[in-house]
């Protein structure tokens, strides 16, 4: 056919196109149908997902029909039959949506390619975020997890999507919205509050109906509201150590966690051929036999002509700087906000401009010499204040772009400004926002000097008497070497919550270690001091269920106790250390990290 009948080629490309399609009994050695899965053969058109069937089939068959693009199903005939008889493909009673979605749910609605405003594609690739028209034009590469995430949606599995910062988990997530096959509403959601899944539920009033939430950790409830009824699918993404955080909260029934952040040497290579080729590299970096898979912004900057994000962003505060610090000041607390994941309110611009103008006009022309940097915030119109306006910067890369460039002395000039004269009650869902507010890692660049920062502390804790903010003060402590007051405060954090928290428990066993473990061997005080370390260590990972977070943690404390003992317990440790890290690696998660110290500490044992 592919040689006397052409048309009946482009018939087969055309379907493909349209049509899932299963491969089912053939080998696929034919070469027009070959060339029919190829993209650069049809005009780069992108074809519907396809599985192949394969019995028995060599890792190597795997991997060549990966790479072109193919799911596998491991199956005989006869067990893939039973397999279809088993499915409720067709039912008796056709589900039909029984109203348009774009009426019912405008804001969540997924819009038709012919409804979205267009922009050049190459602002995606400079670091905005990705709007619809992006994805819609089929010059984005899906990565092999949109694959395996559509398989798990239409296998009927809710899905838990993770990743590292700039790992393209909203672009996937938009991908996915916009491409995945459904016979019911399909709503995008990019804050999810209790609120708004109460008023989708009412709303759906029974009718089917698939939901991608960005950012799911910012409220549980929502999420546990969602997971319980059964004709909803729930796909959310999150970054990996937000996720951490929450996870023993989750109702995790019929629920999948995929991890996107690693990609492999077929997707680096597709992504770095889709960047336009006036703003690509002439060569691929890092090549794709690199041991350290970069996330996929960060492969993005790699390979493109512009100026890098941080480089960029550091010319424009010291430009700001040197020209006009009001304004250096206002995008660094937009940044700072946003950081935090939430807007920042016209509100909270006056409360904290009061000492420079209280002109609500020249506080807008502020905002407007500051250009494309900053635009006007749109979303969560259910439950924010509708009379005032809100504003962050361009995108979250822009943001902690700039939050890692800020010097010192800027970033406490602002944050002490901010906390001075902004109340909690102005800030829009300050329960999300003071997750990442108060982070010791941020307040250790802010407070070099460590009596600035436990100021800083005791001010916000006058304010908010959580016992996060005081574990958070107690890192930030101990990160400035001052353990007996990092000490007080997170004995008092234990307190506070009755020894139950266990991120806390955490905190505590990473102080006293650090507290004891360059102090002299000859004080006996000072083994049991570490020895009652890694034993709340131990009970963290055996009750808790955020595992991964306390392995890690106990196998870097337990290669520096051996560094320091080498002795039949600290051997001990680092078996146990080895176990638990195997068992975390069998999960799939953050790899880079646990194949670092499963690496080195197999080397110590090896050695010992």
């Amino acid at each position: 056919a592919f040689s006397s009948d052409r048309d009946r080629w482009h018939y087969l490309t055309h379907a493909l196109q349209s049509s899932p399609t299963i491969f089912w009994g053939y080998r696929l050695e034919d070469a027009g149908v070959l060339e029919a899965l190829y993209p650069f053969t049809t005009g780069k058109r992108e074809r519907k997902t396809a599985w192949i069937v394969l019995k028995d089939a060599e890792p190597a068959s795997i991997e060549y029909f990966r790479a072109i693009g193919l799911n596998i199903i491991s199956a005989d005939t006869e067990s893939l039959l039973r397999y279809i008889e088993s499915l409720d493909i067709i039912p008796k009673h056709p589900e039909k949506v029984a109203f348009d979605t774009k009426a019912m749910f405008p804001e969540f609605n997924v819009p038709a390619s012919i409804e979205v405003p267009s922009r050049p594609l190459v602002r995606f690739y400079t670091g905005e975020p990705p709007i619809w028209s992006d994805i819609f034009s089929g010059r984005i590469y899906k990565t092999k997890y949109y694959g395996k995430i559509e398989n798990e949606i239409l296998g009927g599995h809710n899905v838990i999507v993770t990743g590292l910062t700039a790992s393209g988990k909203t672009t996937l997530m938009m991908q996915l919205a916009a491409g995945v096959s459904f016979s019911g509403h399909k709503l995008v959601c990019l804050d999810m509050t209790k609120e708004k899944a109460d008023f989708i539920v009412r709303r759906l009033g029974g009718d089917k109906a698939i939901i991608f939430v960005d950012n799911f950790a910012n409220d549980i409830d929502a999420f546990n509201i969602l997971i319980k009824l059964s004709n909803i699918r729930l796909v959310v993404f999150e970054r990996d150590y937000n996720y951490e955080i929450v996870s023993h909260k989750i109702d995790k029934q019929n629920c999948q966690r995929v991890d996107i952040t690693i990609l492999d040497g077929k997707d680096i290579q597709e992504i770095f051929s889709k960047i336009p080729t006036e703003v690509r590299n002439s060569v691929l970096s890092p090549s794709v036999e690199d041991t350290t898979s970069p996330s996929l912004f960060e492969l993005i900057q790699m390979n493109t002509t512009f100026p890098k994000l941080r480089e960029r962003f550091l010319e424009v505060i010291k430009q700001l700087d040197s020209s006009k610090p009001i304004l250096l000041d206002i995008l660094i607390m937009l940044s700072y906000v946003h950081s935090c994941r939430t807007p920042v309110s016209f509100g909270m611009l006056m409360s904290f401009l009061r000492n420079i103008t209280s002109e609500y006009s020249e506080i807008y022309q502020l905002l407007n010499e500051l250009g494309q940097m900053v635009i006007d915030y749109n979303g969560a119109t259910i439950t924010i204040d509708d009379n005032q306006d809100y504003f962050i910067p361009r995108s979250i890369l822009v943001a902690e772009a700039i939050m890692g460039q800020v010097p010192s002395r800027i970033l406490k000039r602002v944050i002490t400004t901010f906390h001075n004269e902004v109340s909690p009650y102005r800030i829009f869902r300050y329960d999300v926002f003071r997750m990442k507010a108060y982070d010791s890692g941020l307040m250790s660049r802010a407070f070099p000097d460590w009596s600035e920062g436990y100021k800083f502390y005791e001010t916000a804790y006058g304010i908010d008497h959580s016992a996060y903010l005081k574990q958070q003060g107690a890192l930030y402590l101990a990160k400035m070497q001052r353990y007996h007051e990092a000490f007080i405060w997170i004995d008092e954090a234990l307190l506070q919550t009755k020894h139950k928290v266990f991120s806390i428990c955490n905190s505590h066993a990473i102080i006293l270690f650090k507290a004891n473990i360059d102090k002299e061997i000859s004080n006996p005080i000072v083994k049991e001091t570490l020895d009652h370390s890694m034993r709340i260590l131990s009970e963290c990972y055996d009750t808790d269920q955020r595992k991964l977070y306390h392995a890690l943690v106990f196998g870097d404390q337990a290669l520096k106790y051996y560094e320091k003992f080498r002795d039949e317990q600290a051997q001990c440790y680092l078996q146990t250390a080895l176990k638990w890290l195997f068992e975390e690696e069998k999960k799939g998660f953050r790899k880079q990290d646990i194949q670092r110290l499963l690496k080195t500490i197999k080397r110590t044992l090896s050695i010992a």
